[in-house]
């Protein structure tokens, strides 16, 4: 979730709002975390998962593992 939740901040316009909700669905939980950023272009969005994949054309700085680990993370425990 940190990872999540400062992506989306580092993101985002200066004093705008970040929205997450966390639902139930069939015995699940759903975690979204949305923003007010640029957003991410469709040729972007299968690749933003990958491991140091940063959009082309970023300005702030980071490693490009955030969103990765984030995943993996996610699924590792959908595992147990």
């Amino acid at each position: 979730m940190t990872n999540l939740i400062s992506n989306a901040i580092r993101y985002s316009y200066e004093n705008s709002t970040i929205f997450i909700s966390v639902k139930e669905l069939k015995n699940k939980v759903q975690i979204s975390v949305r923003d007010s950023g640029q957003g991410i272009a469709p040729q972007y969005k299968d690749k933003i998962f990958k491991r140091y994949f940063r959009v082309p054309g970023t300005k702030k700085e980071g490693t490009g593992l955030g969103l990765a680990i984030s995943k993996e993370f996610i699924e590792a425990q959908m595992e147990k």
